[in-house]
């Protein structure tokens, strides 16, 4: 997750992954999608020993590639035999059994912040559209919009030599403006939280012109 923020009348950009377009990628079984982005990258011994997995992605099923997008501890992947894992046939029935986001909640849920902590990197969250717009509302943003790759309303953001270079075809753009000045508190801990997950960066803020 990344994000670029200027907290009074600015604009704040959140980037991370799209978990729905890894998910529609599992259902047809299209395993070109995570071979161009993950597979092919994490089937390396340097690689492999930087995002802590046990074994080269290319001998894992798409369901624990998928896993270890989003909850990376429950993924057969994780090198740390202290996890909870989730086979096949248990992915199979959750995603069967409970709603999408239901079954995404369930995976995470399994995902230990401590454990978390020794391994900084993985992933332990999920963000799409729905997701992002929610927690954004909650934390006092009270413009939100959904937007793409450079196509940002800041201009300086629109540069993709330095923005939104980050595999674009994997992620999902988010802006809002206009933060309600009485819930700064409030934003400063969603950000926080924003961070928790995986990693965040930090960009050049951006005000309105």
């Amino acid at each position: 997750m990344k994000r670029t923020e200027s907290l009074k009348k600015g604009i704040t950009r959140l980037t991370t992954r799209n978990i729905d377009l890894y998910y529609k990628a599992l259902v047809l079984n299209n395993a070109e999608y995570f071979y161009k982005w993950d597979i092919d990258t994490y089937s390396t011994p340097e690689n492999m020993k930087r995002v802590f997995i046990r074994k080269p992605m290319n001998q894992v099923s798409l369901e624990h590639i998928f896993l270890f997008c989003f909850a990376s501890q429950t993924s057969e992947l994780h090198i740390d035999d202290d996890t909870y894992k989730i086979s096949d046939e248990k992915f199979n029935t959750i995603f069967r059994e409970v709603s999408y986001e239901q079954a995404l909640d369930y995976c995470k849920s399994k995902c230990r912040v401590e454990l978390q902590k020794k391994y900084p990197g993985n992933h332990v969250n999920w963000w799409n559209a729905d997701k992002l717009f929610i927690m954004l509302q909650k934390a006092g943003f009270e413009t939100i919009y959904l937007s793409g790759y450079s196509q940002s309303l800041c201009p300086v953001l629109r540069n993709t030599e330095y923005f939104d270079n980050t595999h674009p075809n994997l992620s999902i753009y988010v802006e809002t403006q206009n933060i309600v000045t009485k819930l700064a508190a409030q934003v400063s801990n969603y950000l926080s939280c924003i961070k928790f997950d995986h990693s965040s960066r930090l960009e050049q803020p951006c005000g309105l012109r």
